[in-house]
């Protein structure tokens, strides 16, 4: 299963990471190009922090922010149809790329609509 691999990622290995930090940032939009719904009694946390990791909240830029493993991630309403994605200090770019896949599909289950993530920077 994909998310063993993230959450191994995710964790401190207990050593200094050879290339250094991971830094990344993300858009995660509809399929469909429509804005995102509004999901009235719905919390950040339950929306984003990827139900397969160990998560806490955090303090970080952006409207939610949680530490899961070494990553600190931080989430922001952009446009209508955009929600943009920070992590920093992931174990790698493919842990990295494996949060922000679980939180798209999280925020796409709990509105009814597919959703697409994009890496932009990392």
């Amino acid at each position: 299963m994909p998310y063993d691999f993230a959450r191994e990622a995710a964790e401190p290995a207990g050593q200094e990471r050879p290339h250094g930090t991971v830094e990344a940032e993300y858009t995660i939009s509809t399929a469909s190009g429509n804005d995102w719904p509004a999901l009235p009694g719905i919390d950040f946390a339950t929306l984003f922090q990827p139900r397969s990791l160990v998560c806490e909240p955090a303090e970080g830029e952006g409207d939610h922010s949680f530490r899961t493993g070494t990553a600190l991630v931080s989430v922001s309403w952009e446009l209508a149809d955009t929600w943009a994605v920070y992590v920093e200090g992931a174990a790698s770019p493919e842990a990295a790329d494996l949060i922000v896949e679980e939180m798209a599909r999280q925020l796409g289950e709990a509105a009814g609509e597919t959703a697409l993530h994009y890496r932009v920077t990392g």
